[in-house]
């Protein structure tokens, strides 16, 4: 059967987006800043179909709606169940082996409380790949942690800068 890998980053400086972010960083209580969220989805072996990667924003995390994506879906945030999803019909084999993966790009924006001081905060809770393999039709899945204030895929951002100021 075939393999479906996704990353999740988020970064606060991002020019290469094209999308606008604001807010202070390090991350301050009672204040908004933006950050985006990078999907990148890599298809190994072969087709497959029924994708969806989605994620859980936190309570004090919001939905901008700015949104990018290299294919012909984008994320949508269900207000609901707050999750961001993002579903893909169907992924050719070797998508993002032999060529560019398909990546998803969206802003939310953050506002820190004071129970937060001191520590990273958590801007988008684990997120997660399932899909069907076309050839097989076993269920495939992927996961990546949840991104924080640490921001670690930000070469922009220094090791302990995402910590939340009063």
């Amino acid at each position: 059967s075939g393999f479906t890998s996704m990353v999740a980053e988020a970064l606060y400086r991002d020019a290469a987006s094209g999308i606008v972010y604001a807010g202070s960083f390090p991350p301050k209580v009672g204040l908004l800043t933006e950050y985006t969220v990078h999907w990148v989805v890599k298809n190994y072996a072969t087709d497959v179909e029924k994708v969806k990667v989605r994620a859980s924003l936190p309570l004090e995390v919001e939905w901008t709606g700015m949104v990018k994506a290299s294919g012909d879906s984008v994320p949508l945030f269900e207000e609901f169940t707050r999750e961001v999803v993002w579903t893909i019909d169907k992924i050719p084999a070797a998508k993002g082996v032999v060529n560019a993966p398909l990546e998803a790009i969206f802003q939310i924006r953050a506002t820190p409380t004071s129970g937060q001081v001191g520590n990273f905060q958590t801007i988008l809770f684990n997120t997660s790949l399932e899909a069907t393999d076309m050839w097989t039709g076993l269920s495939l899945a992927s996961r990546d942690a949840a991104l924080s204030t640490q921001l670690t895929d930000d070469p922009t951002v220094a090791p302990d800068q995402g910590r939340v100021v009063p």
